[in-house]
């Protein structure tokens, strides 16, 4: 628990008993226009790599519409494009991790996109844990996601491209 920080002064913090977020569900909503997608190179240890994109369609106070879909690394559409309309809330709580088994700190990376500044989460369940770099210039998803289950490394996933339109 973060002692002395109540969640209606700060609207990263969702819950006394998290971290608080990288991005506010404002900042989200500002830095997710209409027409930006996210390609993020999904690499798992045990299979194929594949591209899972994300579009951000149009936009009320509340939320947007929201696209995603998988393609092969080569462009190929596999499956059907998934199309909801997702509160900008609900997208601020997927980077809501518990303080008790979490750690926040500033990181420099490097990644297709340049090199960014970044909020680096490092959330832990027992020996596994799953790290995550938000950029400070890109709110919203995070640009690279490491898995670690057993001391080997599961899956990592890497925005390589962030366009608008």
């Amino acid at each position: 628990m973060l002692v002395g920080v109540n969640p209606a002064d700060d609207p990263h913090l969702l819950a006394p008993d998290l971290l608080p977020t990288p991005f506010s569900a404002d900042e989200i909503r500002d830095g997710c226009p209409p027409g930006r997608s996210c390609r993020t190179l999904v690499e798992p240890a045990d299979g194929a790599a594949y591209v899972r994109v994300s579009r951000f369609g149009e936009h009320t106070a509340d939320g947007c519409l929201y696209e995603r879909w998988v393609e092969s690394v080569d462009g190929v559409i596999d499956g059907e494009r998934a199309v909801s309309t997702v509160p900008w809330l609900a997208l601020q709580r997927h980077a809501g991790f518990p303080a008790a088994t979490s750690t926040v700190a500033p990181e420099r990376i490097t990644t297709p996109l340049g090199d960014l500044d970044c909020l680096r989460y490092d959330v832990r369940d027992g020996a596994d844990v799953t790290t995550f770099w938000f950029a400070h210039a890109r709110p919203g998803m995070p640009v690279k996601v490491v898995e670690v289950v057993s001391d080997q490394v599961t899956e990592t996933a890497t925005m390589v491209a962030d366009e608008r339109s």
